[in-house]
């Protein structure tokens, strides 16, 4: 992303445990499940500013500044520290900082795939039981 300005570290562990079904009949075929546990890890403090002035627009500015002066009960003291006022914040900046983490590690993972011959497969899994869930369905074809 062109906001952030150091790399985002991510760690990733996913690991299986299943088995193979193969077809009796037809040797290529086979049905596989598995299940197992993805783990996740995102840990990153973006820092940085905010100008106003790509916040507000000029045009609202303009609108403020009119709505002030329009205001018949603002003594002219108030409605020139009110104008000061806008335009402190304009040209002011928000600095911020946030520290980024996953908020659930670990879910489970469940999935099976069928094999219909050498070149082509079907494959669902399933990732859920944790602060998070993922789906994946995958139609594979594979070269010689």
């Amino acid at each position: 992303l062109d906001v952030v300005e150091k790399p985002v570290p991510a760690y990733n562990l996913d690991t299986r445990i299943g088995h193979n079904f193969v077809s009796a009949r037809h040797p290529e075929r086979g049905v596989t499940i598995w299940l197992g546990a993805f783990y996740q890890s995102i840990r990153a403090q973006t820092v940085g500013h905010i100008a106003m002035s790509d916040v507000i627009s000029s045009e609202e500015v303009a609108d403020i500044k009119a709505q002030i002066d329009a205001n018949p009960k603002l003594l002219p003291k108030v409605k020139d520290e009110l104008d000061n006022m806008v335009d402190q914040l304009v040209g002011s900046t928000v600095d911020y900082s946030l520290d980024k983490k996953v908020a659930g590690p670990w879910n489970l993972i469940f999935g099976a795939q069928f094999q219909y011959n050498k070149h082509w497969q079907l494959r669902c899994e399933l990732g859920t039981f944790g602060k998070r869930s993922q789906f994946m369905l995958n139609l594979n074809w594979r070269f010689q």
